[in-house]
């Protein structure tokens, strides 16, 4: 009974980020429209910022008030791997109802390639001890930052061309 009042918080919390991701998605859709983005750029951009907060608002969380660091880097890394699960989930779906079209993943070519050189990044974070201490930390940083910039341009690019395509 000690731990009833902490699960009902979370799944409380829980049920909050559900139903205002569904909320999020709707006007991440309308934004597309409005603005002229593609799908997957407003995706990528205005719901991966948005999904984005609650991780970083619990990360800053664990590490700040909880001096925790493991439960930073955990909640980080087991988003990455749930993701991932999620993406795979979709594709099998989307296959089944014969959604997927060349022209729904252009655009997600470069997030493809982003997200390898993530994971890329991430491996040797987990197997080279002192990846991103001391010099090499800022560079990392800095690298990553451009990395993001460069693939969400790129991105926005490839969709727009495709929809002069398709038009």
């Amino acid at each position: 009974m000690e731990h009833l009042d902490v699960w009902l918080k979370f799944l409380l919390g829980a049920g909050v980020i559900v139903i205002a991701g569904t909320g999020l998605t709707r006007s991440a859709d309308r934004l597309s429209h409005a603005l002229g983005w593609g799908h997957a750029f407003a995706g990528f951009v205005i719901l991966g910022w948005a999904t984005s907060l609650p991780e970083v608002t619990i990360s800053v969380s664990a590490v700040l008030k909880e001096q925790s660091a493991g439960l930073s880097s955990g909640n980080i890394s087991g988003s990455i791997i749930f993701n991932l699960a999620i993406l795979a989930i979709l594709d099998l779906i989307a296959l089944r109802r014969g959604v997927r079209s060349t022209s729904n993943s252009t655009g997600l070519a470069t997030l493809a390639v982003f997200n390898l050189l993530l994971l890329s990044l991430a491996l040797g974070q987990a197997f080279y001890r002192d990846f991103n201490r001391g010099e090499t930390a800022p560079f990392i940083g800095i690298f990553l930052v451009t990395l993001y910039l460069a693939a969400t341009l790129t991105s926005w690019q490839m969709e727009r061309q495709q929809d002069k395509k398709d038009a």
